[in-house]
């Protein structure tokens, strides 16, 4: 099987719990020591290719190792995602072309490039990572919720294509979840977004304040990927049954970014 953002969150805890049921797992990331480290805590099911799934050369050469090393393919979970923080007017093309290149692009590449590898065993999951932020988008993340939207919509015609060839393919929507989300961005621009978001009322939307961790959806993913033949789960949602409006999460999150921008 094949995980990509495979070194750190959900990708990780993903591939964790699939090695630890006997699978062997490829786990394709951009950070190449991380990756590494990851894959060593997990032992030597674990196979790491460094590769930025938004470069189809990266893709093709990381497709071209698994079928060296494989010679089939039985799961895809494309997790890796990239949340850009920005609004609309302030985005670069950088930004821009990260957020589509890694959240829409990529998940197209690494389903491109699996097709021939499932086709050989006649049946496969393609286990598309999603987001509630594309239910009710919040400011400052138009960009990740119009490119996670993008690939709910790849999700269902690529579903459509590939049923008839046995190839199963499932979104799984996932509400807040402990992960790095966020880790880089500025802390100025986090100040206005989290005070954009406060006022619509999406943090309260999003429970804020309750999360997942990334092993609950490692289990979903898991659950997904081993249903038995005739049966598809098509779209999940899977979020924290702990329903908070987090109004102390987001006064402490404003707090801590103003102080971080005080500092920057």
């Amino acid at each position: 099987m094949v995980v990509t953002g495979a070194s750190k969150g959900i990708g990780f805890a993903s591939s964790m719990a699939f090695a630890a049921r006997g699978a062997h797992v490829v786990m394709l990331a951009r950070s190449g020591e991380r990756l590494r480290q990851s894959a060593a805590e997990i032992g030597p099911l674990a196979l790491p290719i460094v590769a930025d799934v938004g470069d189809p050369d990266d893709v093709r050469a990381a497709f071209d190792q698994i079928d060296d090393a494989f010679g089939r393919l039985d799961v895809l979970i494309n997790n890796a995602g990239s949340a850009v923080l920005t609004n609309i007017e302030e985005a670069t093309d950088e930004q821009i072309q990260l957020s589509i290149g890694t959240n829409l692009l990529g998940p197209i590449y690494t389903t491109r490039a699996a097709i021939p590898l499932f086709t050989r065993t006649g049946r496969g999951d393609i286990i598309n990572v999603s987001s509630e932020s594309t239910l009710n988008p919040f400011p400052f993340l138009g960009l990740y919720a119009a490119t996670k939207a993008g690939l709910e919509t790849f999700s269902r015609a690529a579903l459509a294509e590939l049923k008839p060839r046995g190839i199963r393919v499932t979104v799984v929507v996932c509400g807040t979840t402990t992960t790095e989300f966020g880790s880089e961005w500025d802390p100025e621009v986090t100040l206005r977004f989290l005070t954009a978001a406060q006022q619509s009322g999406h943090l309260a939307f999003a429970g804020a304040g309750q999360p997942m961790e990334p092993s609950d959806v490692a289990d979903t993913l898991v659950y997904v990927a081993t249903r038995p033949p005739g049966q598809i789960l098509d779209l999940l949602h899977v979020r924290s049954h702990h329903s908070s409006d987090g109004q102390d999460v987001v006064d402490n999150a404003v707090a801590g970014a103003a102080d971080a921008t005080e500092h920057h």
